[in-house]
């Protein structure tokens, strides 16, 4: 990848909510600078709007392709390729999207985001071939939360599995903890707050220590306690199984949506 200004001008190709919320986070630092494409109109002060993928193309450093995977083709088919390419699609591999550009493809990355960066907390896997265009990459994610590369692009089936969406497998936890509590009598709404409370104490604990997670149950467990019988009845209520079945569903679902692209 030939050598980027200082401050970098990224494009992105289509603007819906993940784009905006990408681009919210960059904005924050003076690294970088922000237009858009989009079919909807939108209005941003600090977004500067183009009228066609050309125009913006020839601005921008890169180009973040951020329409839907059934858009893929079409969105790509009027770039000329003359930019680095990142992808936010889930599916697309970087052959797929390749094979959409009517001339010689530019250099491409693939990224999975998450639900997290409209709050700034997103986690994002990152395959690229290009050293250098992928270390950009990460950079570039690294302003909306955790970001991180992959050695393989097979990975990023399973990174879809778990992160891309972990965070529906954590809300309906939230959901079952407060309906547990109402079970219990306790009011719906103070059970909802006690749930994700408790869940937002636990994975800031984790965050900040290097300890396994069965340090902090154990931690927790006090011996012929609470906490253990409740840990007794969530593995003989499968719970553990559960998780691995839900990642592991939605990865091979990940698979078999890039196979029909």
């Amino acid at each position: 990848m030939s050598a980027l200004p200082e401050q970098i001008k990224v494009g992105f190709l289509g603007f819906g909510k993940m784009a905006r919320s990408i681009a919210e986070g960059l904005q924050k630092e003076n690294r970088w600078l922000t237009g858009a494409c989009d079919v909807m109109p939108f209005a941003s002060e600090q977004t500067k709007a183009f009228a066609s993928a050309g125009e913006l193309e020839q601005w921008a450093d890169l180009i973040l392709l951020c329409v839907k995977p059934q858009d893929m083709a079409t969105a790509v088919a009027s770039l000329q390729g003359s930019r680095p390419c990142l992808s936010i699609a889930a599916g697309l591999s970087l052959d797929t999207i390749r094979s959409f550009f009517k001339g010689p493809a530019p250099l491409l990355a693939r990224s999975m985001p998450n639900l997290g960066a409209t709050v700034g907390l997103s986690t994002t896997a990152i395959y690229c071939e290009d050293e250098a265009l992928r270390a950009l990459s990460v950079e570039l994610f690294g302003a909306v939360g955790y970001a991180f590369a992959v050695g393989k692009e097979d990975l990023m089936h399973g990174v879809t599995g778990l992160s891309g969406s972990g965070p529906a497998y954590v809300f309906l936890l939230i959901q079952a903890m407060a309906e547990a509590g109402v079970r219990e009598g306790i009011p719906f709404d103070d059970a909802l707050k006690m749930a994700v409370q408790t869940v937002l104490a636990s994975a800031t604990l984790l965050a900040g220590s290097s300890d396994h997670p069965a340090e902090w149950i154990r931690r927790v467990s006090s011996p012929a306690g609470t906490t253990i019988e409740g840990m007794a009845a969530l593995e003989e209520n499968g719970m553990r199984h559960a998780i691995y079945e839900a990642v592991h569903r939605a990865t091979e679902r990940s698979r078999e949506l890039g196979k029909k692209k």
